[in-house]
């Protein structure tokens, strides 16, 4: 048997101030060379990864939990000016990251605002 190619990759879980989660991704593949050693290929990229994550970890900003309003009506307004606040459609906080907590949530205030906004996002 000839081992060519090491491949390794790890993922790792975010969560939002709303509590929806993500997964960030990384890999890499390591062409080797004649000769060379297939647990020396894997433990470099072991190591490559394990860098880059802990440095991706860091440089993420850290997410404080907002003390969540009091009563139902202050905590649709709150909603609503999250979904106003977005300038992108796409992105980590980009405005689909909110249409699975709209959807979960299920008030026709919120998804008026959320429908408004894509459409303004979506030109």
């Amino acid at each position: 048997m000839v081992i060519t190619k090491i491949t390794y990759g790890e993922s790792y879980e975010a969560v939002n101030s709303y509590g929806l989660k993500s997964w960030n991704k990384l890999g890499v593949e390591i062409e080797m060379e004649a000769g060379e050693s297939a647990d020396e290929a894997y433990q470099t990229a072991h190591q490559f990864i394990k860098e880059k994550l802990s440095k991706q970890m860091e440089e993420e900003p850290v997410i404080q939990k907002r003390q969540e309003p009091k009563n139902e009506n202050q905590k649709i307004a709150q909603y609503v000016s999250d979904l106003l606040l977005c300038r992108e459609l796409e992105g980590k906080d980009g405005l689909l990251s909110f249409e699975a907590f709209v959807k979960q949530i299920d008030n026709q205030t919120v998804t008026s605002a959320y429908e408004m906004m894509y459409k303004k996002l979506s030109k």
